[in-house]
């Protein structure tokens, strides 16, 4: 679970930067789009901080959650394709394929302990 924990604050500071450019770039330029993408930004880190806390309690149902929103996540970065616009889309996408990976590899471990004490 440290894996996905880990990911996902290293997501929540990629978020925080991008509402900082985004904010101060809507405000320098009085441009509404900007803030409404720096608007998805602060929404992207609320929704994180909320799973993250899940995480941090070891909920499987909130970390089986975050992990589908990771997948469509991922497949949307990926389909966006690799220009310099999807940057942080791909970095994000990078993120959340640890966060799944991390996910994964948590479950795998639970379920060798519950085979083990039921072994036991």
């Amino acid at each position: 679970m440290d894996l996905a924990i880990r990911a996902t604050r290293y997501s929540i500071w990629l978020h925080s930067a991008l509402l900082a450019v985004l904010f101060g770039l809507g405000i320098w330029f009085n441009d509404t789009d900007t803030m409404m993408h720096a608007l998805g930004a602060a929404v992207a880190i609320f929704v994180s901080l909320l799973f993250l806390m899940g995480l941090r309690s070891e909920n499987r149902w909130a970390a089986i959650v975050f992990a589908a929103i990771c997948a469509l996540d991922l497949v949307d970065a990926m389909m966006r394709g690799l220009n310099p616009n999807n940057l942080v889309n791909l970095v994000d996408a990078i993120l959340s394929f640890v966060v799944i990976c991390g996910v994964v590899i948590w479950l795998r471990e639970q379920s060798i302990a519950r085979q083990d004490n039921r072994a036991s």
